[in-house]
């Protein structure tokens, strides 16, 4: 007996545990995955966010774990390496080949794919009582990439959108990467789809589609979703995707409005977590929300545009159910009331995404637009379902905040939803309307199949649709 207890002594002084096997040993309280894709003009804050992590870094109640995939286009930092490299963050640790766990080579970040087996291996590897999931890159609100390739569109619709994209190029050009919003594309570039997504991979010439997010993590989530998903990106804090992610996890945290280039500040967010690893999936989106008042907040860089929100996903199918409702009525409405509607839904002022020339004002606070309903509408039908409608918003979001011109313009209350201002924005201006309408099959939105809010915006837009 003592032979053998010397042996297996001498064995563990020899062979260096695993990383995986050295964390078997005490169960963490959180394992804090990045799904990192800096291969695109934010490659810089990619960098700069690691850097942030790494001031605090993992302990054995928190793995921060991140997987990073870079371009050789935008920043040299660091030995200006390419390809995507996967992390555990240690304290002080810099993103080089050399302190990675692994190394992939090059990745697809923009595929499904890629992103499950990111979470497979994390939560392998860095096992944890709880799991959280940050998508961190662009976002375009609910559909893909704003079509340009002025050849493929219906001859009706060319002049107009030839002017579209000459405006929109020049405001994306002069945003550059200072917002998480939209990158640049040629006039003549074919972009296929009209679907919501995230994380644009620039060498792959790919991106995550919402839909294919949720196929590709459900079947691994299905009997243990994530405590908590977040979207460091533009616009996502939308009904569309809580919809969408309702199965994957317990909350999520995103923003109704473009997020500054710099996005999140991990420093304050890993910090906390690891000064109260016992905090739950509700404290960490609440306490992600703090972090973000505190960093763009009138005490921080006091950017009065920023918004996020922490919102409950089991609260998502009552939700979607009170929008069902509320379109059901505007419905009726809108067909007693011509051009009511256009007046209460108001045009720029409310509406997200805005910078002059960018043409991006389809989605509005879901909550300020109940109540301007209830304010305006005199139906009592439409009034009863906005009131029901609100009541469920404010079940539904666990925290929010909005910088004061937020506030102010677009209420920015935590969930927005798709609402173009006009018939002629839906059909003409939006090339990508035909990812709200059910008779899409590329991607398709869940929220469209499901509920009766594109029905409403079809039956009241109508009278604008293009002919053949």
């Amino acid at each position: 007996m003592f032979f053998r207890i010397s042996i297996s002594l001498l064995l563990l002084i020899l062979v260096p545990l695993s990383p995986a096997l050295a964390h078997e040993k005490k169960l963490a309280e959180w394992t804090f995955m990045v799904f990192m894709n800096g291969d695109n003009n934010l490659e810089e804050f990619a960098m700069n966010d690691f850097e942030e992590m790494a001031k605090v870094g993992s302990t054995d109640d928190v793995n921060v774990v991140v997987q990073i995939d870079r371009t050789d286009a935008y920043d040299s930092s660091y030995g200006d390496w390419t390809g995507t490299l996967r992390f555990r963050v240690a304290k002080d640790m810099t993103p080089t080949p050399d302190e990675a766990v692994q190394n992939l080579g090059e990745v697809n970040m923009g595929d499904g794919a890629a992103l499950r087996a990111f979470v497979e291996w994390a939560r392998a590897a860095y096992p944890a009582k709880r799991y959280a999931l940050v998508i961190w890159n662009h976002g375009q609100g609910w559909k893909f990439r704003l079509a340009t390739n002025i050849s493929a569109v219906r001859k009706a619709e060319r002049d107009a959108l030839a002017t579209f994209v000459a405006k929109r190029e020049k405001a994306v050009a002069a945003v550059d990467a200072k917002k998480r919003s939209l990158p640049v594309f040629a006039s003549n570039q074919i972009v296929p789809g009209s679907l919501r997504s995230v994380s644009d991979d620039d060498s792959s010439n790919d991106t995550l589609y919402n839909r294919e997010l949720e196929e590709s993590l459900r079947p691994i989530l299905v009997d243990q979703p994530l405590d908590l998903i977040g979207y460091d990106a533009c616009l996502m804090a939308m009904i569309e995707t809580v919809y969408s992610v309702r199965e994957l996890a317990k909350v999520m945290v995103a923003s109704e409005e473009l997020e500054p280039g710099a996005g999140w500040n991990y420093e304050l967010v890993v910090d906390k977590l690891v000064r109260s690893p016992g905090m739950d999936a509700r404290k960490l989106g609440q306490s992600i929300v703090e972090a973000y008042e505190k960093n763009y907040g009138p005490s921080g860089v006091n950017d009065e545009t920023t918004t996020l929100s922490a919102i409950d996903l089991a609260q998502a199918p009552r939700l979607a159910v009170y929008t069902s409702a509320l379109a059901d009525k505007l419905a009726a409405f809108v067909a007693a009331n011509a051009g009511q509607l256009q007046n209460i839904r108001g045009f720029y002022e409310i509406a997200y995404g805005y910078i002059q020339g960018y043409e991006l004002e389809y989605s509005v606070d879901l909550d300020l637009l109940a109540e301007k309903l209830i304010a305006q509408s005199n139906d009592q039908n439409v009034i009863r379902a906005a009131q029901d409608l609100r009541a469920a918003i404010r079940e539904a979001v666990v925290a929010n905040y909005a910088g004061q011109l937020a506030r102010k313009e677009r209420g920015s209350r935590g969930i927005a939803i798709y609402f173009p201002p006009t018939g002629y924005y839906f059909w003409t201006v939006d090339p990508d309307y035909r990812g709200y309408l059910e008779s899409n099959r590329s991607y398709p939105v869940e929220f469209v199949q499901h509920h009766l809010w594109d029905n409403f915006l079809v039956s009241s837009y109508f009278h604008d649709a293009p002919g053949p």
